[in-house]
């Protein structure tokens, strides 16, 4: 009992004391943002408890009841974070409330300028299940639908108008103009930018001309009227036409001073005065003093020039260096090195002239009016000018032409050495008949002839008091034998006649005196005289003067000749008597020849003697190699005589043949030259044969063969050929690759029979008897088109058949070139035909003919669709229950369903093509679209930009409009700007070829395998957009 109560008391006693030991939640000082609702009121000790966090808060704090006391430990709770709350389009966000996307954020949303908020709420907030509200949403703001009047032209987005877009206006007239502003765009506010303009016509009014007037004045001018005005003296238009225009006077008219420019920089060898100055008015002088070696351009070492009214210089105002150019006459030879093609003042210049030629110098000068002398060759026989002291000479030029005339004449004071106020000269093969000379007047020239006078040493000038001797002719004495020069004139010498002379002997009719005729002969003197040729001497030839008589002188008489007898021979041309010099003309008999030379009538009679000799024909005593004669050794044969000749191989005849005979004319020539000669063959001498060097002869032996090539472009027949009788065989070696060597067909000939035929050009085969041609004709025409032949026939027995020919609606699947007679032929009948037989027979040269029927039901070809093509081919007929399929053309649609059935013969309804309103991707290169896409609906706008440097139209951008854009892109090179090289034929680009190439780039090209550069640098260089080089082209190579 008392163990019980001991227990009991011991239970009461700990449960006491557990009670005591238990946590209030009362008692659990809340840390912050911890949420205790859902704790249970009291805790027994040693009890830990999970501490949650308040909504929209996570994390947690844990507590343990320790002796009736709360243990915290604490943790954290953070604001639950919402992540980022979405972009809307067009529009922007901020943080309204709190510095971070979490709990309790608001975000408040606002649209872009241009756009609108469309949803009621534009706040979103962080809540404790993330965000609340759907993302706003933004608008473009749109403008009132845009009309225009019926004269003006807008383009853009006329009928939907968003914030940004912009319209532009133009007149659709030409001489109109527009009434307010040409773009308007659409504004934030929903509303266009300006008012919509509208279009009014250009005019323009008479403006006000300082320093000129109008010429065409009038109240008003429109559109593309043209202005016209006058400056006043010193003043100048603008350049061009001024019109009226929608910007007014275009270009603005006006009337700007006249100035001379002189450029800042002064020329070298230059001095201007005043110095400084560029800018001139007119009536402004400018001096120009030029250094040696500059001359100004009026060739001056110093001049003065004037500024014009005009505003020009009266000659260019500057100093230029003296240059001679390069002599460029063909017979003007200069030293080839150095190449100089100027020459600069006082410089020389060595030069020698061609054949037949002459100079006047060694070298010639650079001097101010040019070379001195003149570097000029004249022809030998032509004349310098020549050179007179105290005198002038007319013409004054360089030189004188072969034959030409000059005139000499004196200063005052001096006279000519001959005694004349002027003389003339000819140049007469390169000298002058004669140079005279200016004397002064009181000296005197050389005497003059004087009769019976002789000078035996004359001078060309004597001085005044001066003598001179001379003596008298034979028959003639004088007492002095001198004369003197007295004041500018000669004494007159004395010469008197001796006595017992004899005066000039008697003429004598058709003779003359020989060897001389004198006026006066001494006593005993002899003279002889001689007959003309058609006279001969009667008495004796020489008479003697005889104390101051002649004796009597001979006579001469005609010469004649009569007819002669000629043996085999008749006289043609007979006369009663012949005199000096006629002709003989006489015929001999057959067999018998004239002797050569023509008769004629002399001294001696017939001279040559006329005679008729019996022909005959030679033959030398020595035969030629490779021939034999019969008769051999006779080589002497009278007129109708034979001579065999036989050749050995490689020699023919001179009528080309192995053994031929050769007769003696009556005109005692042979036939033909009766000898063998050996068979030669030239060596080929065409451009386009290449033959090898080692094998170049100038002739080739009989059966001598030949290799060769041809050039480029061309096409030989065989790799040889071969020397024989008629020449080269193959006879043509190259022909042109467009060329054809002349066909060949067995049991035919052809026309022209030509060894090649040229491009083009057609010959015509037909087929010998018993033959006909394959395919069938009496003739065939084939043409030589780029090496090949149009067509190549055969000849076939007259019993064969050629291959069947097309029939309606019938296939041939193998078809053989002939075919024997009673030889079949199997076909078939094209979809919606069929046979009964499926073959035919060649019956002695000609075919049957094939049967083939059309199948019922068959329907024929599909009707046409407007707008619209069958997709697959079209054929004629088509079998029961066959489906075609259609499709349309651009900028089309199929409407409703594409394919039709033959229905027993007939066909179902077509679909019909009607215009889409869908556009393709507009075509073009060098370009990028925004946006791009393969197709874009009907309204859409498309904006393109040229890749860099290629530019495009202004706006750069295209609307589809039902189905079709309203303007065509393209981006060009702009100007300066070169596209790819043209080709040269037979070369390529030496590197990357290029879309495009900036001014001064340059491209190499290089000629391909086998050719060869022929000209310049073979380099083309862009300049200013075009491309330009010096001329070169690639060659085939030789060999």
């Amino acid at each position: 009992m008392q163990a019980v109560l001991l227990s009991f008391g011991l239970f009461v006693c700990f449960f006491t004391s557990g009670k005591s030991q238990s946590c209030e939640k009362s008692t659990l000082k809340r840390p912050d943002n911890v949420d205790l609702s859902r704790l249970d009121s009291s805790y027994d000790d040693g009890k830990a408890v999970r501490l949650p966090c308040v909504i929209g808060y996570t994390g947690l704090h844990r507590a343990t009841c320790r002796g009736g006391k709360w243990e915290l430990r604490r943790g954290l709770c953070q604001k639950k974070p919402c992540g980022h709350p979405g972009d809307t389009p067009n529009g922007d966000f901020n943080l309204a409330t709190g510095d971070d996307f979490v709990f309790g954020s608001i975000v408040q949303y606002t649209c872009k300028t241009g756009y609108r908020m469309m949803s009621r709420n534009s706040e979103r907030s962080c809540v404790n299940s993330g965000w609340d509200n759907d993302i706003p949403v933004c608008e473009v703001v749109k403008c009132p639908v845009i009309q225009v009047a019926p004269n003006v032209r807008a383009s853009g987005n006329v009928e939907d108008g968003s914030y940004g877009d912009v319209i532009h206006f133009e007149c659709q007239s030409q001489d109109m103009q527009l009434n307010g502003k040409d773009e308007i765009y659409c504004t934030s506010e929903g509303k266009w930018s300006d008012l919509i303009p509208t279009c009014k016509e250009i005019q323009c009014e008479t403006p006000a001309m300082p320093n000129g007037k109008v010429t065409n004045a009038q109240p008003v001018y429109k559109w593309d009227d043209v202005l016209r005005y006058t400056c006043d003296e010193g003043y100048q238009a603008r350049v061009g036409r001024t019109k009226c225009s929608k910007l007014g006077w275009n270009p603005k008219p006006e009337c700007e001073e006249n100035t001379c420019m002189l450029p800042h920089q002064v020329s070298t060898g230059t001095t201007r005065l005043p110095a400084g100055k560029n800018i001139f008015k007119p009536k402004d002088m400018v001096d120009i003093h030029c250094e040696e070696g500059y001359r100004t351009s009026t060739f001056k070492e110093r001049d003065s020039f004037h500024c014009g009214l005009d505003g020009e210089w009266s000659d260019t105002p500057d100093c230029q260096e003296i240059f001679c150019s390069r002599p460029r006459s063909s017979d003007v030879n200069i030293p080839y090195w150095p190449r100089i093609f100027s020459y600069k003042y006082k410089e020389t210049l060595p030069y020698s002239c061609n054949s037949n030629y002459k100079r006047p110098a060694e070298d010639a000068t650079c001097q101010l009016e040019g070379w001195k002398p003149k570097p000029r060759c004249i022809r030998k026989e032509d004349c310098f000018q020549p050179v007179i002291k105290n005198g002038f000479i007319k013409p004054n030029k360089d030189y004188m032409p072969y034959k030409d005339t000059v005139v000499f004449s004196c200063k005052r004071g001096f006279k000519l050495n001959n005694e004349g106020w002027w003389q003339k000269s000819i140049c007469t093969k390169g000298s002058w008949s004669s140079t005279p000379k200016c004397i002064a007047e009181n000296q005197c020239a050389a005497p003059r002839a004087a009769d019976n006078v002789i000078y035996p040493h004359v001078k060309e000038n004597y001085s005044d008091g001066q003598f001179q001797e001379f003596k008298c002719e034979p028959g003639y004495t004088s007492d002095s034998g001198r004369i003197k020069c007295d004041n500018g004139q000669w004494e007159k010498p004395d010469c008197k006649r001796e006595s017992g002379l004899c005066n000039a002997p008697p003429d004598v009719e058709k003779g003359i005196i020989v060897p001389s005729y004198e006026k006066i002969y001494r006593n005993e003197a002899k003279v002889t005289y001689a007959c003309h040729q058609s006279h001969k001497m009667n008495g004796e030839d020489t008479i003697t003067c005889n104390s101051g008589r002649w004796t009597d002188p001979p006579t001469c008489i005609e010469i004649q000749c009569e007819k002669p007898d000629i043996p085999q021979g008749q006289v043609t041309n007979t006369k009663s008597v012949y005199k000096w010099d006629d002709d003989l003309r006489y015929t001999c008999d057959e067999g018998y020849k004239a002797r050569e030379g023509r008769t004629k009538c002399s001294k001696l009679g017939w001279t040559p003697k006329p005679e008729c000799k019996e022909n005959t024909c030679m033959l030398p005593h020595q035969v030629s190699t490779g021939t034999t004669r019969l008769p051999a050794g006779k080589n002497i044969f009278k007129p109708k005589e034979r001579v065999d000749i036989d050749c050995d191989e490689g020699y023919r005849t001179s009528t080309f043949k192995e053994r031929d005979s050769f007769h003696c004319g009556l005109d005692g020539e042979w036939s033909y030259t009766p000898d063998c000669q050996e068979i030669f063959c030239s060596r080929p001498l065409s451009s386009d044969v290449n033959i090898p060097s080692w094998a170049q002869r100038a002739s080739y032996k009989y059966k001598e063969t030949l290799r060769y090539s041809c050039y480029s472009n061309y096409k030989r027949p065989a790799e040889d050929v071969t020397c024989q009788v008629e020449g080269w065989k193959p006879k043509t070696l190259c022909i042109r690759k467009e060329d054809c060597f002349q066909p060949v067909i067995k049991n035919g000939f052809i026309k022209p029979n030509k060894d090649y035929v040229p491009n083009k050009d057609t010959v015509v085969f037909s087929c010998k008897s018993g033959f006909k041609l394959n395919p069938e004709g009496l003739e065939q025409e084939s043409t030589c088109f780029k090496g090949s032949w149009s067509s190549t026939p055969k000849c076939i027995a007259e019993d064969q058949c050629t291959a069947p020919r097309a029939a309606d609606n019938v296939m041939y699947p193998h078809l053989e070139e002939t075919y024997s007679d009673g030889q079949f032929q199997e076909f078939q009948c094209e979809p919606g035909y069929t046979s009964d037989s499926g073959r035919i027979k060649c019956d002695n040269g000609q075919w049957e003919k094939p049967d083939c029927k059309r199948e019922n039901g068959t329907c024929n070809a599909p009707p046409d669709v407007e707008n619209g093509i069958i997709f697959s081919s079209k054929e004629k007929i088509y079998r029961n229950n066959a489906t075609v399929t259609y499709t349309c053309h651009q900028f089309y649609k199929i409407d409703v369903k594409d394919s039709i059935t033959c229905n027993s013969g007939n066909w179902t309804d077509p679909p019909t093509c009607i215009e889409r309103d869908m556009c393709d991707k507009p075509e073009g290169g060098n370009m990028v679209l925004h946006p791009d896409i393969e197709e874009y609906i009907n309204g859409s706008i498309v904006r393109y930009t040229c890749k860099d440097p290629f530019t495009g139209k202004p706006g750069e951008e295209i609307t589809c409009v039902n189905g079709r854009w309203t303007d065509k892109v393209s981006c060009t090179l702009p100007p300066g700007f070169c596209g790819p090289p043209p080709e040269v034929e037979f070369s390529d680009v030496d590197g990357t070829s290029k879309q495009y190439y900036k001014h001064d780039d340059m491209v190499k090209f290089q000629c391909q395998d086998g050719y060869i550069l022929v000209g310049e640098s073979g380099k083309k260089t862009c300049r200013n957009g075009k491309w330009h080089c010096l001329p070169f082209s690639c060659e085939p190579r030789a060999g």
